[in-house]
């Protein structure tokens, strides 16, 4: 029985005229009111950096990809790989501009009402644009993505598809995409396989859902951000399982997500690879060793309820310990930033990034708090706190609960001890931090792509 017919993505030729200017006052009035006029400042030279990079990619007026060679490798993400996204987005952009420096690049994500298709080679670049629908996360089904896909690959000549994470996706369109004859690879940064939540925050519960696998418990979750059909977490849950059972390889930021995946999705074939992201940061600042009892204490990180923002909150009101200043690093919730500048806090906001590091040297942090009341799959800010000689503070869940025990310093709290815990952790003095190099996510990825023949 042939194969139905895949309709081919038209070309987009422009984007929508005025949208990126309206979207860029709103991003400038929103900050400026949450995080301040330093934050837009930092936000702005983050887009104006990526403006720069766009503009070394010439457009493409029909699909002449193929026209300079093929590409094996089609790296594939349902959002922007840019720095304001911060976590995993953030580190993609990076990383990935350096592999293409090292090896033919092609990659395609959604920018703003277009897709777009990025192609290096060597000093090459060039850019073709689609026109297809926005990753659509809570739709079980969506042709266009498959056509969209399919026509990458085939413009590309792509014998590998290279997935980087599954939030946003379509699951039946990634497994009808994973049929077709070409191979599979994912990376996986949280826990999207699992729940359209990729944190696992519940609500309206506001707390870890502790993987839940009661389905009526998921459905009263997911209705209070999504109208879904009944048995949704379901059917999304085995076209997940299947797509990894697809995969040749999978790749984890830490050893906790890998476990993590082997409990949730028994019985995965793929090869497993632990890849550590390459930190952004961390160079060139003067460590300092923090003061006991401290002076400065600074939640670190986005300020989200997920992130422990309330636990923050509740934290700076009852202290009963010595005189301290209380500052936030990141941005995160309008609402939240505000209740912190209503305890006292000093809101620093958004920084670009690399820059941390040398911001909790400059501001003179003594001890840094990541207080997720969710499990992270990695925890790329304690990468910038280590490097900066800044103890750090945690729930002793996640990934955090392998890592920071490696760094030599920094206190892990049990989640359940809440507060008085991490005020009985702040009230101890810290030793000094140890550094420690993490393996260049580069030249791991390109080994693996050599190992499947592909370089």
């Amino acid at each position: 029985m042939p194969a139905p017919r895949r309709p081919t993505p038209a070309i987009a030729t422009s984007p929508v005229e005025g949208e990126r200017p309206a979207r860029l006052r709103d991003v400038v009035r929103r900050v400026a009111q949450s995080e301040g006029a330093r934050a837009v400042r930092e936000r702005l030279l983050d887009h104006l950096a990526e403006a720069r990079r766009r503009f070394r990619y010439r457009h493409l007026e029909s699909a002449a990809a193929r026209t300079h060679g093929t590409f094996p490798v089609l790296d594939l993400t349902a959002a922007q790989p840019v720095p304001w996204l911060g976590g995993s987005q953030l580190l993609l952009g990076a990383r990935l501009e350096r592999e293409g420096a090292r090896r033919p690049l092609a990659m395609l994500y959604p920018d703003r009402v277009n897709w777009r298709l990025e192609l290096r080679r060597g000093a090459w670049r060039a850019h073709l644009r689609f026109a297809a629908p926005a990753p659509s996360p809570s739709a079980l089904e969506l042709p266009e993505q498959v056509a969209l896909v399919g026509s990458a690959v085939d413009q590309v000549g792509a014998e590998l598809i290279h997935l980087h994470g599954l939030a946003g996706w379509s699951p039946r369109a990634l497994l009808a995409v994973a049929h077709r004859p070409v191979r599979l690879i994912v990376s996986l940064h949280d826990f999207s396989g699992f729940c359209l939540r990729p944190h696992l925050f519940a609500l309206p519960d506001e707390r870890f859902c502790d993987f839940s696998r009661d389905a009526a418990r998921c459905a009263r979750c997911l209705a209070q951000s999504w109208s879904l059909p009944d048995g949704f977490q379901s059917e999304r849950r085995k076209a997940m399982a299947e797509l990894l059972g697809r995969a040749e390889a999978l790749l984890f930021p830490s050893t906790f997500l890998a476990r993590a995946y082997d409990d949730l999705f028994p019985g995965l074939p793929a090869r497993r690879l632990i890849v550590p992201p390459t930190s952004s940061g961390g160079h060139g600042a003067a460590r300092r060793a923090p003061l006991s009892p401290p002076r400065h204490l600074a939640l670190v990180g986005s300020v989200q309820p997920h992130k422990g923002a309330d636990v923050f909150e509740r934290l700076v009101r009852s202290w009963s310990g010595p005189p301290v200043r209380w500052s936030s690093f990141g941005n995160g919730d309008p609402v939240w930033l505000d209740r912190l500048r209503g305890a006292g806090v000093t809101v620093r906001g958004y920084y670009r990034t690399g820059t941390l590091t040398r911001l909790l040297v400059r501001e003179q942090v003594d001890a840094a708090l990541m207080l997720s009341v969710v499990p992270e799959s990695y925890g790329l800010v304690l990468d910038e706190c280590a490097a900066a000689g800044v103890p750090v503070v945690a729930f002793a869940h996640g990934a955090l609960a392998e890592r920071l025990p490696r760094f030599g310093a920094g206190r892990l709290v049990p989640l359940e001890a809440g507060v008085t815990g991490v005020m009985a952790a702040l009230a101890e003095p810290f030793p000094s931090v140890a550094m420690t190099e993490a393996p260049d996510a580069v030249e791991a990825h390109l080994e693996l792509y050599r190992s499947l023949g592909l370089l």
